[in-house]
């Protein structure tokens, strides 16, 4: 990384004027020194100047706020302003210890993040190589990440113009930058969710009247190639018999060649520029469940590649950019079906408003994926099966070579599972809103523009007339069909887990790679 380009990164340092003033501009020099751009408020804001509103400017243009801890900074109604600001826009922030504090009076998500030690005693020098380190690591995405965050502020003040979005290269690099995006980095804010997405909406609009006008023009050179036509065949009627003969049948050819390499092309056009609307959708919601066998069949375990029969078919299904899931389950259905011989059906229910191209993903939607795979019972002796590790390792790299976030669980309990359910976070979801008397609490929307894919590998149960997955402690010893019972030990109901994927999700999909 060249000192050019770390130049023109801005630190903000939040700090307590009473008692952080003199490491405060000690680290503004030594970044200066560093080739950062350092900001204070005290050197920054004129005398009679909106504090506030100076404050705010300076740190959405700040690339990182360093968080400079110490007593008066995490009792200081200005330190939590910035402080809580920093937040709202995502920014990465960097705390720094200054002087000894106790624990609990530093805010709670500061606690999570390594600090970084400048308190007395401890070397400046080796505290600050520390602080340039963590400043330089992403910083071409945490340089966009400020720059499209501006980009979005300006487009909201000026009531949202189309002048001010996004387009073509520009756009496909802040797009290409949303699907970069990786855990440790700050999240994109709504704003520039929305600033991107706006953005492509318009080009689409813009590409579609482009399309408009080209068929136009198709249709005026059609009609005026037709005329010629009739003009050259009353030409040609005037000429002897045998030249026209050959002239027609040579002329015939050559059109419906012509015609046939057109049809062609207009339909892959129209096929990609449904993909391409498809993709940028941001209202797809409801839910695909897949069963990989249907009720009572025998669902085969392991095939010649190790995967199941059915992953294996649905991975290479999914592949190509064209096909969408629905298709792709489809087609994984007619394979297995066929390649058992009938004896495992799998079969697809759906309430989804839309279709999902997971090798063609939207660059705005938020992709979460949770594959759980469950070979070893140790309370049911003899009972395991070795390629549902396959079946994992294989989902792994098919979904994160696609932007999905994600979380992998192999033989897990049924606690352990329901930890890793209750972790998920896909959006921003607010609390529910407290009932009005006598009227029942609603649970919290989910979150638009979100995809949650869950699948499971193991093995499948029927228990009180409930479906169930089967988790490392699941036990049979007390089951018994005749008798509904409210829980089976050590599985998890599939109603459960399809609605809790509808309350984190707006669209989710549930694969079941097991027999019920």
């Amino acid at each position: 990384m060249t000192a050019e380009i770390i130049a023109r990164l801005k630190v903000f340092v939040s700090y307590a004027r009473s008692d952080g003033s003199a490491l405060a501009e000690e680290l503004v020099t030594a970044l200066e020194v560093a080739g950062f751009e350092g900001y204070l408020d005290r050197h920054d804001i004129s005398a009679g100047e909106d504090w506030e509103q100076r404050l705010d400017t300076l740190i959405r243009q700040a690339d990182t706020v360093v968080f400079l801890i110490t007593p008066s900074a995490v009792a200081s109604e200005r330190c939590t302003w910035e402080l809580d600001l920093a937040r709202a826009l995502a920014k990465r922030i960097i705390p720094v210890l200054g002087l000894p504090c106790a624990e609990a009076t530093i805010p709670v998500d500061l606690r999570r993040l390594n600090f970084i030690n400048f308190a007395p005693g401890n070397s400046f020098a080796r505290g600050l190589g520390q602080l340039v380190g963590a400043l330089r690591l992403d910083l071409d995405w945490i340089r966009e990440h400020t720059r499209l965050g501006e980009l979005a502020q300006r487009w909201e003040i000026r009531e949202r113009v189309e002048a001010l979005l996004l387009r073509d290269e520009e756009l496909a690099a802040a797009q290409e930058w949303l699907t970069n995006w990786r855990a440790e980095l700050p999240a994109a804010t709504e704003a520039q969710r929305s600033y991107i997405a706006a953005s492509a909406d318009a080009q689409e609009r813009r590409h579609d009247e482009e399309r408009k006008r080209n068929d136009e023009m198709a249709r005026a050179n059609t009609e005026r190639a037709a005329a010629l036509a009739r003009q050259e065949q009353a030409m040609r009627a005037l000429r002897r018999r045998t030249i026209l003969a050959g002239i027609g049948v040579a002329a015939l050819s050559a059109g419906l060649a012509g015609t046939t390499v057109w049809a062609m092309k207009q339909r892959e056009r129209a096929l990609e520029f449904y993909i391409r609307r498809e993709s940028l959708r941001r209202d797809i919601a409801g839910q695909i469940v897949a069963y990989a066998a249907a009720p009572g069949q025998f669902a085969i375990d392991s095939g010649p590649s190790g995967s199941s029969p059915y992953t294996t078919a649905l991975l290479e299904e999914l592949a190509p950019p064209g096909v969408s899931l629905w298709s792709a389950l489809s087609a994984t259905s007619t394979r297995v079906n066929r390649s058992s011989k009938g004896d495992q059906r799998p079969f697809i229910s759906s309430d989804m408003n839309g279709d999902l191209y997971l090798s063609q993903p939207s660059p705005t939607r938020r992709q979460h994926a949770l594959v759980i795979a469950v070979g070893r019972y140790p309370q049911i002796p003899g009972v395991q099966f070795d390629g549902v590790y396959k079946d994992l390792a294989e989902w792994e790299k098919f979904l994160t070579a696609r932007g999905f976030t994600f979380a992998g669980l192999r033989d897990p309990t049924l606690d352990e599972l329901r930890h890793a359910l209750d972790g998920l976070s896909i959006g921003a979801t607010a609390p529910p809103a407290a009932p009005d008397k006598g009227k029942a609490s609603t649970a919290p929307e989910a979150p638009p523009d979100t995809l949650l894919l869950v699948v499971y590998s193991g093995m499948g149960f029927h228990f009180g007339g409930e479906k169930y997955i089967g988790c490392k402690d699941v036990t049979l010893k007390d089951a018994r069909e005749a008798t509904p019972a409210p829980d089976l030990p050590g599985a998890l109901r599939v109603s459960e887990l399809e609605k809790r994927a509808r309350r984190l999700a707006a669209a989710s999909v549930l694969v079941y790679d097991t027999q019920f």
